[in-house]
């Protein structure tokens, strides 16, 4: 960590135009992935590859950059050099689809070719070179052409159900490394490793969102994303992190899921994705952004766990629990919104 900070104070001038915090978490992704090699899909004039450049220096690898269009290749070379990271970063000019078939086993790859359709085909491609527990991150649709991040979620998820199939081919599979296995079905006194594992996160989150910049621009883009960019912050890059964590915080829930259950299949986790919007939404977070944090989506975990186990204690109909739990979302949704028109005079007037 220490060999980072010093290398981000000697790049300060050449990273700048990234914003700190954002950069610094797509550094610390980086540093967390396993060991294999690094690869960027789009140059971005070079200044994200710079930071990733710090993690493959720290991991002792190389990164490979690549990107079709010459200027960007030339702006990056350039923005890199200015660094002193050329021994650290190769960019290359050439087909992103060649150099993602035909990479070495890869621990962390980052995404941001365009244009967005072509991100289904990068998944094909790499997804099957990376080693056990290797990242791939992509953030184009929702930074770029603006797609809600709420529907490049749910397409995202398609895509990744699609691969899926594909893959396992209707499969079950029984086996999971020791450490998943630990932290989904032991214990340590008395107390399971699944409760400490999401409390872990939960502090973490409320921490960074409560008492970080980074958390401020997060509340800032949610609230007005156009006000926030006209404050000077880079509302892309917030928008491109929140995604990532995202996506960060459901793998870990995944692979701790499988180890609970105790099996891992293609549609285990479908029904999930309700649970966790209805637990946000009946906590009190806005749908509409910049309202809400970890304590009401924990308010709302609580409330959905007891109303589940009431059902069950009740011995209701399992196909009438559905029904009920939609109709609570329902109303949830109701209140969020018209509880939303009662702040907005309030706003008008104050």
């Amino acid at each position: 960590m220490r060999a980072m900070e010093e290398q981000l104070a000697r790049d300060q001038r050449s990273l700048r135009s990234v914003d700190t915090d954002v950069a610094r978490l797509l550094t610390m992704l980086a540093i967390s992935a396993p060991p294999g090699a690094f690869l960027e899909l789009g140059s971005s004039g070079g200044y994200s590859s710079i930071w990733i450049s710090l993690a493959a220096r720290l991991k002792g690898v190389k990164l490979t950059t690549v990107d079709l269009d010459e200027k960007k290749v030339a702006l990056a070379k350039e923005n890199i050099a200015r660094a002193g990271a050329t021994d650290q970063v190769e960019v290359f000019h050439g087909d992103a689809f060649d150099f993602a078939g035909r990479s070495d086993p890869l621990g962390f790859c980052f995404s941001d070719i365009e244009p967005p359709e072509n991100n289904a085909k990068i998944y094909e491609l790499v997804v099957p070179r990376l080693v056990p527990g290797g990242w791939l991150l992509t953030a184009f649709g929702v930074t770029r052409i603006g797609i809600p991040s709420f529907i490049m979620t749910l397409a995202m998820m398609q895509i990744g159900a699609g691969i899926s199939a594909v893959l396992v081919r209707g499969q079950i599979a029984y086996s999971v490394p020791p450490l998943i296995q630990t932290l989904g079905s032991k214990s340590i006194a008395h107390i399971p490793w699944i409760i400490i594992v999401a409390a872990l996160f939960l502090l973490v989150a409320h921490l960074v969102l409560t008492y970080t910049r980074f958390g401020r621009y997060v509340y800032m883009v949610g609230g007005n994303r156009e006000a926030a960019e006209y404050s000077g912050v880079n509302t892309r890059l917030v928008v491109g992190a929140v995604m990532v964590i995202s996506a960060m915080c459901s793998g870990v829930a995944g692979m701790i899921g499988v180890a609970y259950f105790g099996s891992a299949q293609q549609n285990e986790f479908d029904t999930f994705l309700l649970d966790a919007i209805a637990a946000v939404v009946v906590g009190g977070t806005s749908l509409f952004g910049g309202r809400g944090g970890i304590g009401n989506t924990i308010v709302g975990l609580f409330v959905l766990g007891v109303l589940n186990n009431g059902l069950d204690y009740v011995k209701i109909d399992s196909f009438l629990k559905i029904l009920i739990r939609g109709l609570i979302l329902l109303a949830a949704l109701v209140i969020n919104i018209y509880a939303e028109r009662l702040r907005a005079p309030r706003s008008d007037g104050g």
